[in-house]
């Protein structure tokens, strides 16, 4: 799970530091800074697995009242038995546009596992003794590329391939089919279906819980279909009247669902990842989005749920009064800037008493 995040440097982010629990509620007006740490996030993932060079650091991201050139950021993963710090510098260079690694490092337990920077890539051992140098690139991360490293590398590397998740669902964009399996599931859930063949349909334990939590939502549900060989589509079976004493079942597929049923059938997956992984960081951007308000609050309980059995991690950013007023007082962070200035954080702080506002009402009020 995330620990902590440290960044500098990054729009509205300047020394920027925040701390984190299992699940946490992000809230804050809007241009408060709550999803540029989840773009933060995307972006250090996509320079961790290889996806994307340094350049995804645009220079129009650099913070436009101060004058420095160097972006830093800091995160902190508690898994693999220790912690993990991750620390990446980039520099922009004035004039050309061009961005640098400057430094990007990589410690266990304050151990030194990996550092590069300058061109140059030095490796340690798993008993953190130093290891081979060698070349290096500037504009992009050697830890996807590195064949003999040591374990601890490899854990983490596998970390923010399969477990850190930073999603803002849109089903109108998910492809109902997919020609191979992919352990990432993209920004937007666009690639579901391609990573449900990688994450759920090997795990027959993981189908069957997934099935049973459908079975909440759909009367006579029968379970989530692939199929194709080499591609394949996702169908969703249910049953639907009776012939002769015995149900009748239809096959739909997922672009014949609704926005809403899509997004659902997503969410309710990844509850199931959340229940068996206890290193799942899944960070959401606006879940209620697409949900009545009758969906939302079984899938926070389920959602809490999971959390809690796994103590695995979900950090959620929501303006709805469900959430708000569930998750608010418990474990609420709050975003705030004046006149325009860095983001800093506090945690929500919910009145007690008689008569006193709900948590939705003291934020729409601005009283939080």
């Amino acid at each position: 799970m995330i620990k902590r995040l440290y960044v500098d440097n990054y729009k509205c982010l300047s020394n920027f530091e925040c701390t984190f629990d299992h699940i946490n509620l992000i809230l804050g007006l809007n241009g408060s800074g709550k999803s540029a740490i989840f773009e933060v996030l995307r972006n250090l993932q996509d320079v961790v697995t290889g996806t994307s060079p340094i350049s995804i650091f645009k220079s129009t991201t650099l913070t436009r009242w101060q004058k420095r050139d160097v972006q830093t950021f800091e995160l902190e993963i508690e898994g693999n038995g220790g912690v993990y710090q991750y620390r990446l510098e980039v520099r922009h260079e004035a004039g050309t546009g061009e961005r640098r690694i400057q430094l990007e490092s990589v410690t266990y337990d304050g151990n030194p596992v990996y550092r590069a920077g300058l061109g140059r890539i030095h490796l340690f051992g798993d008993d953190h003794s130093e290891g081979p140098v060698m070349t290096g690139s500037w504009t992009q991360s050697g830890i996807p590329f590195l064949e003999h490293s040591s374990s601890k590398l490899v854990w983490l590397r596998w970390w923010f391939r399969e477990c850190l998740m930073c999603l803002q669902i849109d089903p109108l964009n998910v492809q109902p089919m997919a020609e191979a399996a992919d352990p990432t599931l993209g920004a937007n859930a666009g690639n579901f279906v391609a990573w449900y063949r990688h994450r759920i349909l090997p795990d027959m334990s993981a189908i069957v819980g997934l099935r049973e939590s459908l079975r909440e939502l759909y009367e006579d549900f029968s379970g989530l279909n692939l199929t194709g060989e080499e591609v394949q589509h996702l169908f969703l079976s249910l049953g639907v009247s009776e012939e002769r004493g015995k149900p009748k079942f239809i096959q739909l597929g997922f672009r014949e669902l609704s926005e809403g049923e899509r997004a659902l059938i997503i969410l309710y997956t990844l509850l199931e990842v959340l229940r068996r992984d206890p290193d799942m960081t899944l960070c959401l951007d606006e879940p209620d989005n697409f949900l009545a308000l009758a969906e939302i609050q079984p899938w926070l309980l389920n959602l809490k749920d999971a959390v809690e059995a796994n103590r695995s991690q979900s950090l959620l950013i929501s303006h709805h009064p469900e959430l708000i007023n569930y998750l608010a007082p418990s474990c609420g962070l709050l975003f705030e800037r004046e006149k325009n200035g860095p983001v800093r954080v506090k945690h929500f702080e919910a009145e007690t008493g008689d008569g006193t506002l709900t948590p939705s009402e003291m934020v729409a009020r601005g009283w939080e």
